[in-house]
């Protein structure tokens, strides 16, 4: 996306009403272009959609006293159905960049094994048509700004809107809260959750225009980037489960994705801590 992080944040001369809807409508327009902008590779195309779903998701989040309770679970629910259109070419595409990555280890067994997987997996993935991809693509951008004009029409001119300094602290509480539950249980999912809300809170400090000296954009940018970086092994370790390769290459691989996990949630421990998060 070539959209700088100032795109989605509000102007210091408007209302928060006005602020909100103007991001809203960029987000918009911009699924739109990129849903029908043949010339972009379709896997970055995916990407850049399920990134606007993100961002609507927080923005949703950040409105919610402001929305009645259906509509927030109307537009939830929308959203949902966008992004699973899409999950399963994404998770496709970041396993094979995780493949990638393994591919430089030093060890020469290793990095055969890793190829071999990598090819084992691509012959067997069911290869859908590039036309299809960007008819879901273009299907996936349509249901998101069929939220984003829900969210628009139930926006009244006087509604209860929320400090934005309350929502970012809540926000932050949250943030906390999930990354202390993943670094005590270890568990794929927990730091998978921590992962949405380090996002969302990212969101949110874009948003508003944060600039707290301590939990800073570009810490949890890093933040979210080696979490994600971390989901990613998680989706290559489950499809290398039922892949149809060589148990040995199996084994070779597994241990470099547990190896890679285990340097990025350390990567990840110490940004949070910097930030006491």
């Amino acid at each position: 996306m070539t959209a700088d992080s100032a795109t989605f944040t509000f102007s210091p001369h408007e209302k928060m009403r006005e602020g909100y809807i103007r991001v809203l409508r960029k987000i918009s327009s911009m699924a739109k272009a990129r849903g029908k902008n043949s010339r972009v590779p379709v896997d970055e195309a995916i990407h850049d959609v399920r990134v606007f779903i993100k961002r609507l998701r927080a923005l949703l989040w950040f409105a919610r006293p402001a929305l009645p309770e259906s509509v927030e679970k109307q537009v939830r629910e929308l959203l949902t159905t966008a992004a699973r259109s899409l999950a399963g070419q994404r998770d496709l595409a970041v396993t094979r960049a995780t493949l990638e990555i393994l591919a430089g280890t030093k060890k020469l067994g290793k990095r055969v094994a890793v190829a071999r997987v990598a090819r084992r997996l691509s012959l067997a993935a069911d290869e859908t048509a590039e036309k299809t991809l960007r008819n879901q693509t273009q299907k996936a951008a349509g249901i998101l700004r069929q939220a984003i004009a829900k969210i628009i029409a139930h926006t009244g001119e006087d509604p209860k809107w929320p400090v934005a300094s309350q929502r970012i602290k809540k926000a932050v509480q949250a943030t906390r809260r999930a990354g202390k539950k993943a670094l005590r249980t270890k568990n794929d999912i927990a730091f998978h959750a921590w992962r949405k809300k380090t996002k969302c809170l990212l969101y949110l400090t874009e948003l508003t225009g944060s600039h707290d000296h301590v939990i800073t954009q570009k810490r949890l940018n890093k933040l979210q980037k080696h979490l994600g970086d971390d989901h990613d092994c998680v989706m290559a370790a489950q499809r290398l489960r039922t892949a149809p390769v060589p148990a040995s290459d199996r084994r070779h691989v597994s241990k470099l994705l547990l190896q890679r996990k285990a340097r990025l949630r350390k990567k990840a421990r110490k940004i949070a801590r910097r930030m006491d998060l």
